[in-house]
Parts: structure tokens; C-alpha cells; sequence
């Protein structure tokens, strides 16, 4: 996974990420969501952004969303810069929710953002 180099939300020392999934004991298989929606978004600044990943569970099983920070490959937390942290990924000037629920995503960006 690699993120545009004009993204300033942290400093990343490699192409590695870091994936951590809880899984309950005596299932005997699971399926990972999947997701319906595109990855990516093209959003005007000045102007309020709504964005759901369209994620679905094959085996019918609850989702839960939230903002949470970053992880190297061996589950090392990242360095933010500027003001950017797990919870605020485009800054405190520019707050970002997510439902817990549904997961859709809502921003208003002050400032231009490329990813």
C-alpha cells in the first residue's frame, strides 16, 4: 500500500502496512467485507463530503467503524505530522467522522487534499 507523497498527514519509512483483525474462536470460516464503492473520491474544497465504502459482510456478521491511528507493518505506531493523528487524518482544521454504524465518512476540507 503506498500514499502520495504530497500527503502530509505522517511520515512513512516504508511500503509496509500494518493489518490487525479480531477473530472470535470456533468459527470455522469466516469471510473478510467486501467493498462495493470506489476507493477513491473527488471532493471540492469549501464543500461538505459524504463517503461510504459500500462495505457488506458475506456471512452476515456486524461491522463497526472508527478512526483510529496508524500502524507500521510490525504494529508500530506512526509519526503524525502537523496536527494530524488517527482521529483527525486531514488535520484539526478539518475534521473527519465516521458513523460507527454505517461507516459513511464526512468531512468539510478547509484546504486542498490529494491522496
Amino acid at each position: 500500500m503506498t500514499r502520495d507523497a504530497s500527503l502530509g498527514g505522517f511520515r512513512r519509512s516504508s511500503e509496509r502496512i500494518f493489518l490487525e483483525v479480531m477473530v472470535e474462536n470456533g468459527i470455522a470460516c469466516n469471510n473478510g467485507p467486501t467493498f462495493s464503492n470506489p476507493n477513491g473520491l473527488l471532493a471540492c474544497v469549501g464543500n461538505q463530503v459524504y463517503y461510504n465504502q459500500g462495505a457488506v459482510d458475506p456471512d452476515g456478521d456486524s461491522l463497526s467503524y472508527s478512526l483510529v491511528p496508524c500502524y507500521d507493518a510490525s504494529g508500530v505506531p506512526v509519526t503524525y505530522i502537523g496536527g494530524h493523528s488517527g482521529s483527525a487524518p486531514l488535520g484539526v482544521a478539518n475534521p473527519v467522522t465516521i458513523d460507527p454504524i454505517t461507516g459513511q465518512i464526512s468531512y468539510n476540507s478547509s484546504t486542498a487534499q490529494v491522496a
